[in-house]
C-alpha cells in the first residue's frame, strides 16, 4: 500500500488559493483512483494561503478547533490533522503556531510510516521537516506554484511538481532541481453551471498582476462605447476598491495621477468570493483575463471552458496554450508588463475593445471550440500521471 502524507503551513481547504484547490483535488482524486492501494493523510495549519475569504466557511464548520489545539477528521477518504494557530496569516505565524503544526505532524505519523511526503511552504520550519523525512528514507515532493524561488533551496526534495510546463523548464535550468510538469487539477464536476443565465463579462481575482489596470481601462471606455456590456468582478483574495486607488497614469512632467475609484464604474458589479464558483459561471457569458504574469495559473480559464464560456486573455504563453481555440488572446504593452499598476493608453486597449465586442456578440456560438480546447486538460490523465510518478519515485532506492 502506498502511504502519502501532505504537509503545509496553511489550510488546503482555502478555496481562494489555486495551490490549495489543486492540492486538495489531487489528493482526493488519488484516493479515488487507487482506492485500497493508498492511504493518505494531510497535515495543515488553520491559516489562509492567500485570503481569509477562502477559508471563512471552513473555519465556521470546524468550531471544535476553538476548543482543541489539533483536530483530526476524515473527508473524502483523506485523514486530516489541522493545527490551530493564533494568527490566520501564514506570514505572521509565531513559534507556538509552528510548534502546534509539528505536534499535528507527529500525531499523523503515529503508526503511519509515509512512503512520500508532499507539500508546499517556504519557511525554514516546513523545510526542516522535509529534510528530516528525507534523511529517514521518505521520498519528498514539493508542489510548486510559480518560478519565484530564486532564494529557496530544493535540496530536501526529490522532485518538484508544477502545473505549468514553462515553470518546470525554468526550474530545471535555474534552480537545478528535478522539476516535473504534472498538469492542473480541476474537478470539472464541481464547477459546472447549474442554472445558466449569462449576463456579465467576468473578471476573477482583480489583482495588479492579474491585469487590473487593463480591466479598469477597458471597463471605463466600455461605459460609453458599449453601454450594454456589464462586468462582474469577483473579489477572491484582494480588495478591488483598494487596488483601484493604486492604479496610476503617468503625466508629461513625470508625475502620476490616480484616475479610478469604485465610483468610476457604473457598468461593474462587485461580488465577494464564493466557495461555489459555479454560481459565478451561471451568470457569465465570457471571462476576461488580461494577466501580466506568465506564472499565474490558468484555473479560471479551464473552469470557463468547461462551461462553454469563451475567454478573452493576454497572449502570454501559458494563457495562449490554455485558451487554445476557446477564445482570443491579445498583447499587453511592455510598459504595463514592467509596472502592473500603470494604466494602459487608449491605443493599448483598442484591440481589446474591438475583440470584446465580437466576443460579447458571439459568446453563445463557441461551445464546440471551448470543448476542443478543454481536451488538453483532462483531470483523469493528470491524476494517473501523478500516481505513476509517485509509484516510480517510491521504488527508487
Amino acid at each position: 500500500m502506498l502511504k502519502i502524507l501532505w504537509l503545509s503551513n496553511f489550510a488546503i481547504h482555502d478555496t481562494s488559493s489555486t495551490v490549495c484547490c489543486y492540492a486538495k483535488t489531487m489528493l482526493e482524486q488519488l484516493a479515488q483512483l487507487l482506492k485500497t492501494e493508498v492511504q493518505i493523510k494531510a497535515v495543515c495549519s488553520l491559516a489562509s494561503h492567500t485570503h481569509l475569504n477562502g477559508l471563512k466557511n471552513f473555519i465556521e464548520s470546524k468550531q471544535e478547533l476553538k476548543e482543541h489545539n489539533i483536530l483530526s477528521f476524515v473527508e473524502n477518504d483523506i485523514e486530516y490533522f489541522y493545527a490551530r494557530c493564533h494568527n490566520p496569516e501564514v506570514a505572521k505565524h509565531t513559534l507556538s503556531d509552528m510548534q502546534l503544526l509539528f505536534e499535528a505532524y507527529t500525531q499523523a505519523c503515529d503508526n503511519f510510516k509515509a512512503d512520500v511526503l508532499i507539500g508546499h511552504g517556504l519557511n525554514h520550519f516546513v523545510s526542516s521537516i522535509f529534510s528530516q523525512a528525507q534523511s529517514e528514507g521518505v521520498k519528498t515532493v514539493y508542489f510548486m506554484s510559480n518560478s519565484r524561488y530564486k532564494d529557496f533551496s530544493f535540496k530536501f526534495y526529490d522532485q518538484v511538481w508544477t502545473d505549468l510546463q514553462h515553470i518546470a523548464n525554468y526550474s530545471n535550468i535555474n534552480n537545478a532541481v528535478n522539476s516535473l510538469y504534472v498538469g492542473s487539477f480541476v474537478n470539472i464536476a464541481k464547477v459546472k453551471c447549474k442554472a445558466y443565465e449569462p449576463e456579465y463579462v467576468t473578471f476573477i481575482k482583480p489583482t495588479a498582476q492579474n491585469g487590473l489596470a487593463y480591466f479598469a481601462k477597458i471597463a471605463d471606455l466600455s461605459q460609453t462605447r458599449f453601454p450594454h456590456i456589464k462586468f462582474l468582478v469577483v473579489d477572491s483574495f484582494s480588495s478591488f476598491k483598494e487596488d483601484l486607488a493604486n492604479l496610476k497614469v503617468k503625466q508629461a512632467d513625470g508625475s502620476f495621477t490616480h484616475p479610478y475609484s469604485i465610483l468610476s464604474f457604473k457598468n461593474v458589479v462587485l461580488c465577494d468570493h464564493t466557495d461555489d464558483i459555479s454560481k459565478i459561471y451561471d451568470k457569465t457569458k465570457g471571462i476576461i483575463c488580461p494577466c501580466l504574469d506568465n506564472d499565474l495559473s490558468y484555473k479560471e480559464i479551464i473552469e470557463a471552458l468547461a462551461n462553454n464560456i469563451p475567454v478573452l486573455s493576454s497572449n502570454l504563453s501559458s494563457k495562449t496554450d490554455a485558451v487554445y481555440c476557446g477564445g482570443l488572446t491579445l498583447p499587453i504593452s511592455k510598459e504595463c508588463l514592467a509596472d502592473p499598476y500603470l494604466v494602459p493608453s487608449d491605443e493599448d486597449v483598442e484591440n481589446w475593445l474591438v475583440s470584446l465586442e465580437k466576443f460579447e456578440l458571439n459568446y453563445n456560438k463557441v461551445a464546440h471550440l471551448c470543448q476542443k480546447s478543454l481536451k488538453h486538460f483532462k483531470l483523469e490523465d493528470n491524476v494517473k500521471n501523478a500516481a505513476e510518478l509517485l509509484s516510480v519515485l517510491c521504488k527508487k532506492k
